[in-house]
């Protein structure tokens, strides 16, 4: 038992101490420009798109704007006023004598 243990120590030995591979200081570089160049692109994409909302908002404002100068109101003519029609009395006179409303319910 402590035999077989001993062996896979053995085994498993050069695996663990293999060393890594670390990277070049070129390597390093070259990676940490791609993030910066990254980085460089997100911010550049995010502040377009600011400035692109910034400029739209203002064409849709000033197209608001000029629709509602255009569209005065207290300058267009009041539209005529259709005349009353003439009283017409009814055929039948009204005979019933009026009563209260909640004493009938009662």
């Amino acid at each position: 038992m402590r035999l077989l243990l001993i062996l896979t120590l053995f085994a498993l030995l050069p695996a663990a101490c293999r060393r890594r591979r670390h990277e070049t200081r070129e390597e390093y570089v070259q990676r940490a420009l791609r993030e910066k160049i990254e980085r460089f692109k997100a911010r550049k994409r995010e502040r377009c798109e600011q400035n692109l909302l910034a400029e739209a908002e203002a064409i849709a404002d000033s197209i608001i704007l000029r629709e509602a100068l255009n569209a005065d109101t207290i300058r267009q003519k009041i539209p005529h006023i259709p005349p009353k029609p003439a009283f017409i009395e009814p055929r039948v006179p009204d005979t019933t004598a009026a009563k209260p409303i909640l004493d009938s319910l009662r």
